[in-house]
């Protein structure tokens, strides 16, 4: 990595430990995040279609399509924590009952 690399590493280390900019950086990462994600779904769902030879979309308005794309890609995405939430609940709640049962059982 190098001296300027590590020195460059410890900096951004540094000022993790140590906010400064508060909401402000706080809600701008969080919009960044939202649009890395909508657009990483987005360029898989083109792939997809890509790969499976789909017939390309009719567009009728370029900016609508975006909007109405990132509109569906955000709800796939909160579809998919909502999954993710009900999986990690479930997995929860299965150790939680199968410590419980382990003495019945004999386990």
């Amino acid at each position: 990595m190098g001296e300027r690399g590590a020195s460059a590493v410890q900096g951004l280390l540094a000022s993790v430990r140590e906010p400064t900019e508060g909401l402000t950086a706080t809600a701008m990462g969080r919009v960044l995040v939202l649009i890395g994600a909508t657009t990483v779904f987005a360029e898989l769902q083109d792939a997809l279609d890509r790969i499976w030879r789909l017939p390309g979309r009719q567009r009728k308005s370029r900016w609508l399509t975006l909007v109405r794309a990132r509109l569906m890609v955000f709800c796939m995405l909160l579809a998919v924590g909502f999954l993710l939430i009900v999986s990690l609940v479930t997995s929860a709640l299965l150790a939680a009952v199968g410590r419980r049962l382990d003495p019945v059982f004999g386990g």
